[in-house]
């Protein structure tokens, strides 16, 4: 019964939440309620399953315990084996927060493996010069045009106009020189020609907008002023260009003033060296302290540690509960020491050591432990999938595990396993053997 009710519980779960991730009913509630309740639903249902494979589960991954530590190794394993629901219910809380933390390092993993290549294949600018998300002066763009280091320089300015009854996010950008610096991948059409007041739209917009190559758009800025662009092309890829609507630069500049850059793209001169180029670009701009001046490879290390820095805000709050979750390991063990007082007196009278004792508890603990990453990580292989695939593209295009870091966790997990077991594995091997024999 417990495993027709589990599997039944973890089928719905995963369905709801596939469903959730991926068709959305209702929007942003439906996803919220589908999503959630399905999590939940699959977080009960692996519970409720994973009593009923207990026994051959902590018997396969306790086969390498009964063959090195011969005696106490075995009866470990045996006695994990013989109680699947207090082996299941101690290792759910440690499942979970594992779960948790897998999720979180598939989806970072994913997202950081996804921004290199898209740098190593997209990109062949040199350098960047940003403010974060502050605009800095135009000037810091004139003078690295003007360098003979440099060869094509980029431009590019966030702004938001209106296209109808739509307010669009938008970058002015200087057209002649975006394909030397970025493969945004086009779709059809081909970039306007220099000075030209075109548009190019990533093909999400150009369907919500209804547009294709070769209609006038007609563009609001918040100055008041309306120009007509026309729709010179269509791009796929927005993971580094997201806004999905790119103007010409002059046009923009001539109906609003701007005056300010979002960010600069560079490229070393033919015949002249990355670090010769880098020493001039930083003291031509050396009189605007606000700009910031990064490789491509700078520039990736940068996305790469925010990435990681908020994994390890969501990871840090998630250990919290792993601990909580060995300390509860650790609780199991000693009211199990405590309900076979007996047993443990007669295996001491039969010979066992304290040592042996000790040993046994120990293992015991390992093998929860290892039951409950198991079983973490793989549901956190699952959810962690599950957003990958609902995540946006120009996002994450596909799963990347982090094998090693994950091995790493299992094996931390075992570790804390036989840590929170010392305290118990301690009081057994410290029983007198007559008084536990008799009960007392």
């Amino acid at each position: 019964r417990r495993l027709v009710a589990g599997t039944v519980m973890t089928v719905v779960g995963l369905v709801a939440l596939l469903v959730g991730l991926f068709v959305t009913p209702g929007g942003t509630p439906g996803l919220i309620a589908l999503g959630g309740g399905g999590a939940l639903l699959l977080f009960l249902g692996v519970a409720s399953v994973s009593a009923t494979v207990a026994t051959p589960v902590t018997r396969f991954l306790g086969w390498p315990i009964a063959k090195l530590f011969k005696t106490p190794g075995k009866l470990a394993r045996d006695n994990v084996a013989r109680a699947p629901r207090r082996t299941s219910s101690s290792a759910a809380a440690l499942m979970i927060g594992l779960s948790l933390v897998t999720t979180s390092l598939v989806v970072g993993q994913s997202v950081k493996a996804h921004l290199s290549d898209t740098l190593d294949e997209t990109v062949t600018a040199d350098f960047i010069v940003s403010n974060d998300f502050d605009p800095v002066t135009a000037d810091v763009a004139t003078r690295m045009s003007n360098l003979n280091e440099l060869g094509a320089v980029l431009t590019s300015s966030e702004i938001e106009v209106k296209v109808g009854d739509e307010v669009l996010d938008a970058e002015a950008i200087t057209f002649d020189k975006l394909d030397e610096l970025f493969d945004i991948g086009i779709s059809s059409g081909a970039l306007p020609a220099a000075g030209a007041p075109g548009a190019v739209l990533s093909e999400g917009v150009a369907a919500d907008l209804g547009v294709r190559v070769g209609d006038d758009l007609n563009i609001l800025f918040d100055s008041g002023a309306m120009r007509s662009y026309v729709v010179s092309a269509f791009y796929t890829d927005t993971t580094l260009i997201e806004s999905g609507l790119l103007l010409s630069r002059p046009s923009v500049v001539e109906a609003t003033g701007l005056s300010t850059v979002d960010w600069v793209a560079a490229k070393t001169g033919n015949g002249v060296k990355v670090a010769d180029a880098q020493r001039s670009l930083a003291a031509a701009i050396d009189d605007f302290p606000q700009a910031q001046l990064q490789t491509s490879t700078g520039y990736r290390e940068s996305i790469e540690a925010e990435i990681d820095q908020m994994l390890s805000i969501v990871n840090v709050m998630l250990a919290l509960s792993i601990v909580i979750a060995l300390i509860g390991i650790g609780l199991t063990l000693a009211l199990s020491v405590f309900e076979r007082t007996r047993e443990i007196g007669l295996l001491r009278g039969v010979g066992m050591s304290a040592r042996q004792v000790r040993r046994m508890i120990r293992w015991e603990a390992t093998l929860i432990a290892l039951f409950g990453a198991v079983l973490g990580v793989g549901m956190g292989l699952t959810f962690g999938w599950g957003a990958v695939m609902a995540l946006p593209d120009n996002l994450v295009s596909a799963v990347s595990i982090p094998v090693t870091r994950l091995s790493v966790l299992v094996l931390a997990s075992a570790i804390a396993g036989l840590i929170a077991a010392l305290l118990p594995a301690r009081r057994a091997a410290r029983m007198n053997v007559l008084d536990a024999i008799t009960g007392r």
